[in-house]
C-alpha cells in the first residue's frame, strides 16, 4: 500500500468518526428505526454500518502501518 493510499484511509476514518460523534437524537443514525407511509428508515443499520466501516478501516490502517521494534 502506498503512503497516499494509507493517507486516504486515515482521511476516511476521520470522516466516519466525525459522522459518529456528530450524531444527536435528531440526526440520521441516532434515531430508532421507523416505518410508515410506505417508507422505511433504518437508522440503526446506518449507525451499525458506520461502526463496521470504522473497524475495517482500523484493521487496514494497522496492517499498512510499518512496524517499529524497540530493544
Amino acid at each position: 500500500m502506498t503512503d497516499s493510499e494509507l493517507e486516504l484511509l486515515k482521511v476516511r476514518r476521520l470522516a466516519v468518526v466525525t459522522q459518529l460523534s456528530a450524531m444527536v437524537s435528531t440526526t440520521t443514525g441516532a434515531k430508532p428505526d421507523a416505518s410508515g407511509g410506505g417508507e422505511s428508515v433504518q437508522h440503526v443499520a446506518y449507525k451499525d454500518a458506520l461502526y463496521r466501516e470504522l473497524k475495517d478501516l482500523d484493521t487496514l490502517i494497522e496492517r499498512a502501518t510499518p512496524w517499529e521494534f524497540n530493544s
